[in-house]
């Protein structure tokens, strides 16, 4: 199972470093360079999943924010980062389901 999520991230108008958000979800993040910046997102939203999940909230939070659970496999890799201007899109986060929940 997967979910696809837009992740956007823009040059920071201050520092010169990177701010990364994801669109579906409430999270915002900072980096130096796009690697930072793209695995500070995927640590916040990894956790975020799990703590969603964890509390049993996923089901009401993935309604209200849009976001569909897909079957199968994905038709490109996990986080495929495509230019787009300034702007950087990553999509398409596999999650499997037996990684959603971690003791």
């Amino acid at each position: 199972m997967y979910v696809v999520l837009t992740l956007v991230v823009e040059e920071a108008q201050e520092d010169g470093g990177f701010v990364g958000r994801c669109k579906e979800l409430p999270i915002t993040t900072e980096g130096d360079s796009l690697d930072e910046v793209f695995g500070n997102l995927d640590e916040a939203v990894f956790t975020y999943l799990n703590d969603i999940e964890g509390a049993g909230l996923r089901e009401r939070v993935f309604k209200q924010q849009g976001i569909e659970m897909f079957e199968g496999e994905l038709a490109l890799e996990p986080f495929d980062v495509v230019p787009l201007g300034k702007y950087f899109k990553k999509s398409l986060q596999e999650i499997p389901q037996q990684e959603l929940v971690t003791a």
